[in-house]
């Protein structure tokens, strides 16, 4: 009796460890789409996400500013690289908020086409847009692919939980992303 109640005891927790990281990217994934921002809040890694964020903004700028003509050769290039990694940075911490992720998450899961290349941002997301994966027995990804673009947003486990710690926008799509933001 005390063997099947170990087997037992062993099995959910081996389901509960393998279910945990798709609880907590659906919890994520609703909180965002009704507006909870204290569920996103305790869903997600800020201090890892912005330094993700602040690293891809960091390539962006570095490749859009290596392949302005106007600016190869300019001696005052590597000052502007300076400023600019400043100013990412302020952006970043700035835009990571509960708000600014729910609203990453939101854009990324409500954009689709419908058919002649005007966005439609009412269409659900479909699990089939959603693909899966373990990185490692402490990282979990689901990639969203909407529009051709892939967004990955990254899980990491954090003792028994799992929070949001990366979402690796395309780089144009960083772009697409500011633009909404200021434009509105």
């Amino acid at each position: 009796m005390k063997k099947t109640y170990s087997l037992l005891v062993i099995v959910l927790v081996l389901a509960y460890l393998f279910t945990a990281p798709y609880i907590a990217t659906y919890r994520l994934y609703k909180a965002a789409k009704s507006g909870d921002g204290e569920t996103v809040s305790e869903l997600v890694d800020f201090i890892s996400l912005r330094q993700s964020m602040k690293e891809q903004l960091t390539v962006l700028m570095a490749e859009e500013m290596g392949n302005d003509e106007k600016l190869k050769g300019n001696p005052f290039s590597m000052l502007g690289m300076v400023l600019a990694d400043s100013l990412v940075s302020k952006m970043i911490d700035m835009f990571v908020t509960p708000a600014g992720v729910t609203k990453i998450i939101k854009k990324t899961s409500e954009a689709s086409h419908n058919g002649n290349d005007k966005i439609n941002t009412t269409a659900p997301i479909k699990l089939s847009d959603v693909r899966t994966r373990w990185v490692t027995i402490s990282k979990f990804s689901a990639i969203v692919e909407k529009n051709n673009v892939e967004t990955e947003f990254v899980m990491r486990r954090k003792g028994i939980e799992w929070k949001l710690s990366e979402i690796v926008i395309p780089l144009d799509e960083i772009n697409s992303i500011a633009k909404d933001d200021y434009s509105n």
